[in-house]
């Protein structure tokens, strides 16, 4: 973590009741929590929710619903250039209010291209290889072997919240001690 001097990031020492937005404790906001929905939550799963419906109805037979079948090919790569991509325009804002170090964005701005750049690999080469989906019955490793596409994908999502998370609450810190 980069630690920044008063002088770099104009901070105003005011008093607490000064500071809007100041929380008391570590714990998440009503609008920290609705940035996260928004952002991550909503992202990920809510084309998972929309297959639900079609569990429920009687489809033709041969037709079967499988949550896997949304996210075997690298599917949440394209959620992750998705947030990737709103955490860079975030960050660019930031830069250009002069709210970070040229050094810190250079960074978030590597790391945030790097995942764009892998995400789109997988994406792009979940779309042409297809994966079959197999029997419910294999081994872990097995079943782990024939996805790995969608295990990658799972972690390079995990990866991406969890870096653009960071990003965000930093950035919002830093943005409440200017105000």
């Amino acid at each position: 973590m980069i630690f920044l001097s008063h002088a770099h990031c104009r901070v105003h020492f005011e008093p607490l009741k000064h500071r809007p937005f100041q929380h008391k404790s570590d714990a998440m906001s009503v609008d920290e929590f609705g940035w996260f929905t928004i952002n991550i939550l909503i992202p990920i799963f809510l084309p998972l929710l929309g297959v639900l419906p079609f569990k429920m109805m009687s489809l033709p037979e041969g037709v079967e619903v499988r949550l896997i079948s949304l996210v075997k090919d690298g599917q949440w790569c394209w959620t992750a250039i998705c947030i990737g991509t709103s955490s860079m325009y975030e960050l660019w804002d930031a830069n250009t209010r002069n709210l970070v170090l040229a050094e810190f964005a250079g960074l978030c701005l590597f790391l945030n291209s790097s995942i764009l750049v892998v995400a789109m690999s997988f994406a792009s080469g979940g779309a042409i290889f297809k994966t079959p989906i197999l029997d419910r019955s294999l081994s872990f490793f097995n079943w782990i072997s024939n996805y790995r596409t969608f295990v990658a994908s799972f972690f390079l999502i995990l990866f991406t919240v969890c870096s653009s998370s960071a990003q965000h609450f930093y950035l919002t810190r830093l943005n409440n001690l200017t105000l």
